[in-house]
């Protein structure tokens, strides 16, 4: 099986792109697997699925939605960084791994790579110091681990996009999460 990455900036066009793509999938022997966003905005309870019956703990004082690890760290990046950077990738490699038609798929189309999680944010986020040499370090220790472990890529296609037309389709999208990303930061990761 060919592996190709979607690469680009948020909101480059990535989920669009693959939407258009999936109305013939099937027909062409080829798998999307977007990225698991709506994963990271309802964070499993994976203890009592394993049936450790030790529930996620609940803030009823704030309200908050704390299973929802984008908007968690849109809000604070400090706090929760290397949390979401380590959720992200392994939520990534697991969604590209378990989809029900991989036997019979001559290409998966990916949003985004696990190369990209580390290489662009997870990095940016070394970088500007929202994790620190630890954490960076335990990061690139187990994405080398998984990497080692997984299929490459065989191909990536990148929607080049600039930051400022990405900052604008990300208001427009009005993704909750989102609404605090500054345009600097499209810039970094751009």
């Amino acid at each position: 099986m060919r592996r190709v990455s979607i690469e680009g900036n948020l909101a480059a066009g990535k989920s669009t792109f693959l939407a258009m793509l999936d109305t013939i999938a099937a027909e062409h022997s080829y798998e999307i697997a977007p990225e698991p966003v709506a994963q990271w905005q309802r964070v499993e309870d994976r203890a009592s699925i394993a049936g450790e019956d030790l529930p996620l703990e609940r803030d009823e004082e704030s309200k908050e939605d704390d299973t929802n690890i984008l908007q968690l760290f849109y809000r604070d990046p400090k706090r929760w960084a290397h949390t979401f950077q380590l959720y992200a990738f392994s939520s990534r490699l697991r969604h590209q791994r378990q989809s029900p038609r991989l036997a019979d798929t001559k290409f998966l189309l990916m949003e985004r790579s696990m190369e990209s999680d580390k290489r662009i944010f997870a990095r940016n986020c070394f970088l500007t110091g929202l994790m620190n040499r630890v954490e960076y370090a335990i990061y690139n220790d187990l994405h080398s681990y998984w990497i080692d472990n997984a299929p490459q890529l065989d191909a990536v296609i990148y929607l080049q996009t600039p930051p400022e037309v990405c900052y604008e389709r990300l208001y427009r999208r009005h993704r909750g999460e989102e609404m605090t990303i500054t345009l600097d930061y499209m810039r970094e990761i751009h």
